[in-house]
């Protein structure tokens, strides 16, 4: 009696985080980066728990995956700065104005990881949780044409973007680029590459930016 009127007293005073919190569980649960009823942290989970980002999980599982080793270091920043161009938009259209494309490799990568974002969609409806799992090649191929030397006034020369958008995906897609070295379970290669291209894309004017 007394467990079962602690149970409905937790029950009324429980914050309203706290629902959310099982929801967000049963997610890391069925997609095996934690067994919840042992405590159990999965690779996956140790990885995600190490990131900062909107979705942790789901930034990932993109990590982990080994499609992503056969990129250039140019081709890992155009795919990460698709996992964190929310917000980023186009401006109102204008004769001549363009926005560079990314290359075959960046768009194939990403349409393979487009079906694990479909999983990990349908997963976290399943269990009602509603955190954005980012992947838009949109602009992917502006970040790419940066990461490959082109200059800041090439850059924006009749560009579909605004430059704060354009700086803020940048610093971004850096941020992105400069954890993945420090995560764990993550493969050397790709922790390589990202150091690579974080190096490269950490120029004036963007060096020059705090976030």
């Amino acid at each position: 009696m007394r467990s079962n009127r602690l149970s409905e007293r937790l029950q009324e005073i429980e914050p309203s985080g706290w629902k959310e919190f099982i929801k967000i569980s049963n997610v890391v649960h069925e997609s095996r980066a934690l067994d919840f009823n042992t405590q159990i942290i999965f690779p996956l989970g140790e990885t995600a728990a190490a990131i900062r980002g909107e979705n942790e999980l789901w930034l990932a599982m993109v990590l982990r995956s080994r499609i992503l080793l056969d990129l250039k270091p140019g081709q890992l920043a155009a795919v990460c700065a698709s996992l964190v161009s929310e917000g980023i938009k186009v401006r109102a259209w204008e004769n001549n104005n363009y926005i560079y494309e990314p290359s075959s490799a960046v768009i194939n990568v990403i349409n393979i990881l487009n079906e694990q974002r479909s999983n990990l969609s349908q997963l976290q409806e399943k269990h009602g949780v509603e955190i954005t799992c980012c992947l838009d090649s949109q602009f992917s191929g502006m970040v790419e044409a940066w990461a490959a030397g082109l200059t800041w006034k090439e850059m924006m020369m009749d560009c579909a973007m605004d430059d704060g958008d354009l700086a803020r995906l940048l610093r971004r897609t850096i941020d992105i680029l400069a954890q993945i070295p420090k995560l764990p379970d993550i493969d050397p290669i790709l922790q390589s590459n990202a150091k690579t291209a974080s190096s490269i894309m950490d120029r004036p004017p963007i060096s020059e930016l705090t976030g």
